[in-house]
């Protein structure tokens, strides 16, 4: 999928993007014209994110906005608060058993009758459903309509990637379909989650979201009335955009990685650790097969990388 994921193919999406970003704005505003002040944003954030992915990634549309009866959005509301605040420490234990278990057996855990995996299950049954809809209309527009050119969202662009790869390389049908799934749980919430952190920081800080309004309202003042911004004009906002890569850093979407290590290593530290017994470690002897909790939310907030004030967003950011 990496041709959806070029510059130019994203800035593709920015007029999508806008529209939905615009109708949420709109439900805000008409919810406090109502009398209405307080708006729990992150809801609206997931909602919005859900109705941009479905555009851009699948040409399909949620309706998340509208409050549509979609039955994919359906299967995603609560997806997991109901199922992944709670585990019974027998889950636990199994999901850490989980790489010892054989792939043919690991297979039929979807199938176990918990309300976890009842609901993941239905929900991969219908993405899989959807997408397999989406697959074969696509298919059939091509064939009826060969001169026209198809749209390049992240479905469209899987597909015939997928096709014009060696057989032996190529994904099958189910791991094609799947694909859906993953998008959507990859790139629905931590959306919402992440602009809601930004939210939330500039909501701290008065002076800069004051100086990023003046930014925007600047560039505002500089083209027609009646237009949207364009990629250029948003790229020529460096408060704005160093606002977005500040809540990112304070805020990422993985605050850890999990890795595995391939063979036996050294690995030298940038700085040394003092251990317990008092001694200078400098380096990490690491032995194949050893499992690393790599803290990216950690790192971002190390003051001799990002300064004294790395703990926090600041005017000065």
């Amino acid at each position: 999928m990496n041709p959806a994921f070029r510059t130019l193919e994203l800035r593709g999406f920015l007029p999508l993007f806008q529209g939905v970003a615009s109708r949420m704005t709109s439900a805000w505003k008409d919810q406090i014209q109502s009398g209405d002040n307080k708006i729990n944003v992150t809801p609206w954030l997931a909602r919005t994110a859900l109705d941009a992915i479905g555009g851009a990634a699948f040409n399909y549309q949620f309706g998340a906005l509208d409050n549509a009866q979609n039955e994919l959005r359906m299967c995603l509301d609560n997806l997991f608060c109901d199922t992944l605040p709670s585990r019974p420490n027998w889950d636990i234990l199994f999901k850490a058993l989980w790489r010892y278990i054989p792939l043919p057996i690991l297979q039929l855990v979807e199938y176990m009758p918990t309300k976890e995996y009842r609901r993941f299950r239905q929900f991969r049954n219908v993405c899989r459903s959807v997408a397999k809809q989406l697959i074969t209309h696509n298919a059939s527009k091509m064939d009826t309509f060969p001169e026209v050119k198809p749209k390049r969202d992240l479905m469209n662009v899987l597909v015939r990637a997928n096709a014009s790869e060696d057989p032996k390389r190529q994904l099958d049908e189910d791991e094609v379909l799947s694909q859906m799934g993953t998008i959507i749980l990859a790139g629905h919430d931590t959306v919402a989650f992440t602009l809601s952190w930004m939210l939330y920081e500039l909501a701290k800080h008065p002076d800069d979201q004051k100086r990023l309004r003046d930014e925007i309202r600047a560039l505002r003042t500089q083209i027609p009335a009646n237009t949207t911004f364009t990629t250029a004009d948003l790229e020529s906002l460096p408060f704005t955009n160093a606002v977005i890569k500040e809540a990112m850093r304070l805020h990422p979407i993985l605050p850890t990685l999990n890795r595995t290590a391939e063979r036996d290593d050294t690995i030298p530290l940038a700085l040394p650790v003092v251990a317990a017994d008092g001694r200078i470690v400098k380096e990490l002897s690491v032995k194949r097969g050893q499992d690393f909790v790599i803290s990216v939310s950690g790192y971002n907030r190390v003051s001799s990388v990002w300064g004294d004030d790395a703990g926090c967003l600041t005017d000065e950011s």
